[in-house]
């Protein structure tokens, strides 16, 4: 499953793209909550 795909079936698309733009840190906590490694992490939020 993509990581768009986890976000999106998590119910958190709106969140987490208010949160990307505003709130890097909150998306990160989605980000690891939906079990995305931390590689990834950095390159959708840099």
């Amino acid at each position: 499953m993509t990581v768009n795909e986890r976000i999106s079936e998590s119910g958190l698309m709106a969140t987490f793209d208010m949160a990307k733009k505003k709130d890097k840190e909150l998306a990160e906590m989605i980000l690891l909550a939906l079990k995305v490694d931390r590689a990834s992490i950095d390159r959708i939020l840099k």
